[in-house]
């Protein structure tokens, strides 16, 4: 009977299905730190998130999927690693490029020889990571490479496509089913590629899912989805088409690839060709970074879309949708009018009814039926109706159809049992998640901690305070996909032309209503001012902190109206989504390897840390605190972090304003001023508070609409600066801790730095000291400290607020030793300095003279230097960047003010002292991340230097004595013949700057 219903054509396809995928990866061990694990798991357990994916998004179905989705094992080390794979089986390993004193090569050797069958994948935050290993990447022992982007579905697709690999030519014998073929040799591309495809084959499945009835039928649904091969090279592609011709679904090329062992710019074009004379009507999608003429396209009978297109992974889709079959069957007339539509098997029969005869001859020539039905693993189906697509009568066509599938139905619903399930929300009191899709990076970061702050007892041992983290809600990215979608948001944005009317548009559009029900449900927990923050899906990763890219939004939510506090989160919602698309965000992203599509926008919603006071509502301390100190002074030991503390809301630390620097190893021991005069110069003499008078915000005047300006008085009456106040006494010099004595108000944080009156230097070193082990590497932290009261008194409490790497910096060794190079060849040197190794491709160079810069012009300074770099970024020329005080400050009287996008595309940035004047480096803010993210080298250089036997160094007295390639008022471009050196030695912090070799 089996074989008689094939041969009849409208067999029940779960009969042949049962025996699919023979291999399938249900155990996979994970060789990471804590914290590279906490990323691909996301806030839920790895095992969950995958457990989501197998059942295609679908959590009504993801119990039928259970014994698909594989289970997650870690190891620490590659020497724990290995002596698990001897106790136990696991279908995958997939470790980091990195494994401390172990090559990855040999660890992928010593798992073959311990279980020579089981996949060895290398997963890479960067590529560059690759570029360090000694010999490359062995693939005798590593059966793949992918680079992780922040985005969940990665792992899906790794898993998926080693599966495919093994299960292929068993599945296509036994169960007939698809091979899509996916030929590309660059990493990158191939990740963010088969991502994209094994994601739409997920929502195939969800969609067909409509079709059956049954668990089981479902379960077996899944195991029919079509097969994925990649090919890196012609030879290797060759292969898989004549090898699966009869089932090949689909072709996905690049042009430009490996052929005889060397890249072949035609090698694409030249499998096109060929593919097209063994499967004449194969779809086939040529995908390339070269221009293509129309007439290639045309008499290939191919689609082309340029990899430099920002929807490069929308046409993709769109190629598997109109060309491949999946989604809805889109019925179009010749002039591709739409007439109609069907989302199932089911409503296919009745559309088939009323469509126009010249519609069904359309697709029924284009053989879209049959490609439409093989997407949804019917097989038999689709090769029954393949002949008949030219019959001479349509009608007859038409009667045919409707036919096959109704007889088709009736078989799949013979003995069914229909399965209705509903998914339920449990809400957690302190970390809410609402909505499905990846929690972002701030998100993850604050879900990692929390999971440490339940699970370590070592925060637990710090007496006198307590640590914690603030009632926060998670928005899932996946509801970001949904408000763009619904609101037409990327079609909207076209005719954009400033950042308030990408703004305005997001603000005029609605959220789904279900969303607003859990979302006021979710919200209601949230008490007293809220903070709206982004939480990107690239944001705070280890390869791009995206740090102050987005916005944050804070609310006083002080309304009486619930009603109107409501729509005022909504809007700011609105308003954090919208900076993704605006220019701040799209400049950053512009340097970067990603694309706006690539990101996806989560949201982070915290209660605010602090107390109200009047009109003002702050906390009494902010903060940033770095695992590793990169500017230690005098007994400050790098190892032991640093701290920069503020007065009020965290605006202070995070623009790089001014602010007390300490080690929390050494909290007595500061910066080095000269006098107690030059430390009351360089202290904070404001503070930023919530401004509670303001019921409404004022979203299209910024994300500072809501905030005030206070000054130290304020704080005194409110009774905050008596914790973290001292006075200065100008007729002695001298500062005092007593705010009973007259003089001017300075924010030292003596009291609690010196006098400890609360353990914030223990606890920090605490945190930073158990953070940094979880996460394998130096970690930075925002925090907020405020006191909370119980039967028992003030007690202070420590919020972690975000966390996130320290990227972007490696340790080699390289030795630089300034007195080695003749004093004549030094344009600067210093061992302050960030970034390790050689840069010598710097031709440009930009600069402002110091004795040209103060307050009153910085702003001027910060544009006419973006109209400079603007002309080399657009020539992709990198240039050494050089000015007064801190670059990115929000201050004007400490450097000059711009924000990244201003100046991307630098390779090398120079901070110099200001006249008369001690500006410290610029650690703890957002600018600071970027530096250290983008790998851009970062030299220090004043008066103030860490070690006596090595001054600071730059000559800018040969500088003026150059051709000046361009100049404005305050600035100068000098393009040299030969290039400028930089060495960089990033163990100890020293760092030369030579100059060009003469011509």
């Amino acid at each position: 009977m089996f074989q008689k219903r094939i041969e009849g054509g409208s067999e029940p396809w779960f009969f042949r299905f049962r025996e699919l995928m023979p291999f399938l990866i249900r155990r996979i061990l994970l060789v990471s730190s804590a914290y590279d694990a906490f990323i691909l798991e996301e806030d839920v357990p790895l095992t969950e998130r995958l457990f989501a994916e197998y059942s295609g998004g679908r959590s009504e179905y993801s119990e039928l999927t259970m014994l698909m989705s594989p289970t997650i094992s870690r190891s620490d080390t590659p020497a724990h690693a290995l002596d698990v794979l001897k106790a136990r089986h696991f279908d995958l390993v997939i470790t980091a490029p990195r494994l401390g004193d172990m090559d990855v090569n040999a660890f992928g050797r010593m798992v073959k020889e311990i279980s020579p069958r089981t996949p060895v994948v290398v997963l890479t935050f960067d590529e560059n990571d690759l570029h360090f290993l000694p010999s490359g990447i062995d693939f005798n022992v590593i059966d793949e490479v992918f680079l992780w982007n922040g985005n969940a579905k990665i792992i899906f697709a790794m898993a998926k496509q080693i599966e495919d690999r093994r299960n292929v030519v068993h599945d296509t014998q036994v169960g007939d089913v698809r091979v899509i073929l996916l030929v590309e040799n660059s990493i990158r591309d191939y990740t963010n590629i088969l991502a994209t495809l094994y994601s739409e084959i997920l929502l195939q499945s969800q969609s067909v899912i409509a079709d059956v009835s049954n668990a089981l039928k479902i379960r077996l649904r899944t195991r029919s989805r079509p097969k994925v091969l990649l090919a890196k090279n012609y030879e290797e592609a060759l292969q898989n088409i004549e090898r699966y011709a009869a089932n090949l679904q689909g072709v996905i090329t690049d042009i430009r690839f490996p052929r005889n062992g060397s890249e072949k710019e035609q090698a694409g074009i030249e499998l096109v060709q060929w593919c097209r004379k063994v499967i004449p009507d194969i779809p086939i999608l040529l995908d390339s970074n070269d221009p293509i003429v129309p007439e290639v396209v045309r008499d290939l009978k191919i689609r082309y879309v340029n990899k430099a297109s920002k929807d490069l992974l929308g046409q993709v889709r769109g190629f598997l949708k109109k060309e491949l079959g999946f989604g809805s069957f889109i019925f179009r007339l010749p002039d591709e009018t739409q007439v109609g539509k069907a989302k199932s098997i089911a409503e296919m029969e009745g559309v088939l009814k009323k469509m126009p005869l010249e519609s069904i001859e359309y697709h029924g020539r284009r053989n879209d039926f049959s490609a439409w039905l093989n997407a949804r693993s019917m097989f038999a189906l689709a090769a029954k109706i393949k002949p008949y697509r030219n019959f001479d009568d349509i009608e007859v066509v038409r009667r045919y159809l409707i036919d096959v599938i109704h007889e088709a139905r009736a078989q799949e619903e013979e003995g069914c049992v229909i399965d209705i399930t509903r998914s339920h929300t449990i809400i957690e009191p302190r970390l809410v998640r609402l909505g499905a899709g990846s929690t972002g990076g701030k998100g993850r970061g604050i879900a990692f901690v929390y999971s440490l702050l339940t699970t370590k007892d070592a925060f637990k041992t710090i007496e006198g305070i307590e640590i914690q983290i603030p009632k926060t809600l998670v928005i899932g990215a996946d509801e970001f996909d949904h408000f763009c979608e619904s609101n037409s948001i990327a079609s909207r944005l076209a005719s954009c032309s400033t950042d308030k009317d990408v703004l305005q548009i997001f603000l005029d559009s609605h959220f789904p209503r279900n969303f607003v029900r859990d979302l006021r449900m979710a919200s209601e927990s949230l008490k007293g001012p809220i903070g709206v923050r982004s939480s990107g899906l690239l944001e705070d990763s280890h390869f791009l902190p995206f740090a102050g890219i987005y916005s944050t939004y804070l609310l006083p939510n002080s309304d009486s109206n619930a009603e109107n506090r409501f729509r005022e989160l909504q809007k700011a919602i609105k308003a954090v989504y919208a900076s993704t698309f605006q220019k701040k965000a799209r400049d950053y992203l512009a340097s970067t390897p990603y694309r706006v599509e690539n990101e996806k926008m989560a949201i982070v919603i915290q209660e605010l840390v602090g107390q109200q006071y009047q009109d003002r509502f702050y906390p009494l301390i902010s903060g940033v605190a770095i695992s590793h100190n990169f500017y230690p002074v005098g007994s400050q030991k790098p190892e032991e972090g640093v701290a920069i503390l503020a007065l009020g809301l965290g605006k202070t630390v995070v623009e790089g304003r001014k602010a007390v620097r300490f080690s929390p190893g050494a909290p007595g021991v500061q910066l080095p001023f000269s006098s107690a005069r030059e430390l009351y110069r360089n202290s904070q003499t404001t503070f930023f508070a919530l401004d509670l008078s303001k019921k409404r915000t004022d979203f299209l005047s910024g994300e500072d609409s809501t905030l005030k300006i206070c000054e130290l008085e304020q704080a005194e009456q409110d009774g905050t600066l008596g914790e973290v106040g001292s006075v200065y006494c100008p007729s002695d010099d001298v500062i005092r801790e007593n705010l009973q004595v007259t003089g001017p108000r300075v924010v030292t944080f003596n009291n609690i730095l010196k006098w400890k009156s609360m353990p914030l230097a223990t606890a920090l070193t605490e945190i930073l000291q158990t953070m940094r082990h979880a996460f394998g590497c130096d970690v930075e932290i925002e925090f907020a400290v405020e006191y909370r009261q119980d039967g028992e008194g003030r007690i202070p409490c420590l919020y972690v607020l975000q966390i996130r790497p320290l990227s972007g910096r490696h340790i080699f060794q390289q030795k630089v030793d300034p007195a080695s190079y003749p004093r004549e060849r030094l344009l600067c040197s210093t061992d302050w300095s960030l970034g390790n190794g050689v840069i010598n491709d710097l031709y440009d160079l930009v600069y402002v003279e110091p004795e040209l810069f103060n307050s009153w012009n910085s702003m001027r300074i910060a544009t006419e230097v973006e109209k400079i770099t603007d002309e080399l970024r657009s020539e992709k020329r990198p240039f050494l960047l050089i000015g007064p005080g801190r670059w990115g400050t929000n201050d004007p009287n400490l450097g000059i003010p711009v924000q990244w996008g201003q100046i991307a595309g630098v390779k090398v940035i120079v901070e110099t002292g200001l006249k008369n004047r001690t500006v410290e480096p610029s650690d703890g803010t957002h600018f600071y991340q970027n530096i250290l993210s983008m790998g851009v080298g970062y030299l220090y250089v004043s008066g103030m230097k860490r070690y006596s036997d090595l001054a600071a160094l730059l000559d800018f007295a040969w500088l003026k004595q150059q051709s000046v390639h361009a100049k404005s008022t305050h600035v100068c471009h000098v393009r040299f013949s030969n290039p400028l050196a930089c060495y960089l030695e990033g163990a100890r912090g020293n760092a030369v700057i030579l100059k060009p070799d003469p011509l």
